[in-house]
């Protein structure tokens, strides 16, 4: 390059990337374009037109865009943290582990790579690995608040609640404005039992944040297990008001009426969840125990259970059958649930487990609850192996 073209790159480049921090990303990318006129392996302006691409939502001009830099410019670690952003957002997170990992390797430290990465592993349904991700974001810059609050999420979701509230709590006082930890916060409060405390956040953020339909909901949620069901019900009905799409909503209201036996008044509340997602097994399930409560004509209410496994249980595809067991094996077997704590499921089940032949049995349960108590802790003590699945679905669970 000589010298001519050398200041005329330098000139279009400092125009691109003004226009580019002012926001204005078609002029932006129009002159990093014209920046490739002068410099065709100019792996800067490669990189910007790919991130314009990106946030633009065009993943294949991204992708090709990416690639491009990085055949240019291989050592640079923020285009391989992109194409992991670019490979994340196409579904493929096994190859988007990879490029975060590249740019990790490359600059070690590189808190938003690693911050990306535990998102990745997430979507795969690694929550231990996608946690120390998190970990290791928040080491590297204990000044970011995403970060920390992503941490809190996979703490929740494998039965951390106290580690989950901390990691919440430093990304509120990090970042106050960050709705998704003031609104986990609050979460991680009620699973260790502090119901007065969850309150309490919830109320602070909504005191900045009074249009949030989900947390008046939650709020509502709140007051109904302390008993203060007219509050509960001012609360869901506030935030029905917000969001008149939002089921859980409705499904949270008809609860609350049925602990004031107004049983067909819930009903209609959980038909309004239903309505509103009509693939919500739960939804569904609470109508149908809802209907239980009232006389009926029981060949109508056998006929609407069996339409629920229709709807929801025909569409899962089957496991294969398992291999032959040896003889001198041990027999494994898998339980599943989601109230491996103190409830009704647990009291049937506790002197299943603990009174079984350990020589002849092996037992894995699959802890799906978010809100373990000391029931849970010894059921994972009388377990021979403990799995915490809250944090996958349904295909990466079979």
């Amino acid at each position: 390059m000589n010298a001519t073209n050398g200041s005329d790159t330098a000139g279009l480049l400092q125009a691109a990337s003004a226009a580019f921090e002012a926001g204005q990303h078609d002029t932006a990318a129009a002159r990093f374009r014209d920046v490739l006129t002068v410099d065709p392996d100019n792996a800067n302006a490669l990189y910007f037109l790919a991130v314009i691409a990106y946030q633009q939502g065009d993943m294949p001009a991204a992708q090709e865009r990416v690639a491009q830099a990085i055949a240019r410019a291989p050592g640079l670690a923020d285009c391989h943290n992109l194409n992991g952003l670019v490979l994340m957002a196409q579904g493929r997170n096994d190859a988007a582990c990879s490029a975060f990992r590249n740019a990790i390797v490359l600059e070690p430290g590189f808190a938003e790579a690693e911050n990306n990465l535990g998102a990745a592993l997430e979507a795969l349904g690694q929550a231990d690995a996608a946690g120390d991700a998190y970990r290791r974001a928040t080491e590297s810059n204990p000044g970011y608040a995403q970060a920390f609050c992503n941490l809190g999420r996979i703490r929740l979701a494998t039965g951390q609640p106290a580690e989950a509230e901390a990691a919440f709590r430093q990304a509120v006082d990090l970042q106050p404005e960050l709705s998704d930890a003031q609104f986990n916060l609050a979460v991680a409060q009620h699973r260790r039992g502090s119901l007065a405390a969850a309150e309490t956040t919830i109320e602070q953020a909504l005191a900045g944040q009074p249009d949030n339909a989900e947390m008046h909901r939650y709020l509502g949620a709140l007051r109904r297990i302390r008993g203060n069901l007219a509050g509960a019900e001012a609360a869901l009905l506030q935030a029905i008001s917000l969001n008149p799409a939002l089921g859980e909503a409705y499904d949270n209201l008809a609860g609350v009426l049925l602990d004031q036996g107004r049983n067909e008044a819930a009903e209609s509340r959980f038909a309004q969840a239903l309505a509103c997602n009509p693939g919500d097994n739960r939804a569904h399930s609470n109508l149908l125990m809802c209907r239980n409560y009232r006389d009926g004509d029981a060949d109508a209410l056998f006929q609407a259970h069996r339409d629920w496994a229709e709807q929801h249980v025909a569409a899962i595809a089957a496991l294969p059958a398992a291999a032959p067991r040896p003889a001198h094996r041990r027999l494994r077997i898998g339980y599943v649930s989601g109230d491996f704590r103190q409830h009704s499921v647990a009291y049937f089940f506790e002197p299943l487990l603990t009174g079984r032949n350990r020589h002849r049995f092996e037992v894995f349960c699959y802890a799906s609850l978010q809100n373990p108590d000391e029931t849970t802790a010894r059921l994972q003590t009388g377990s021979d192996h403990w799995r915490w699945v809250a944090a996958i679905d349904d295909a990466q669970l079979a």
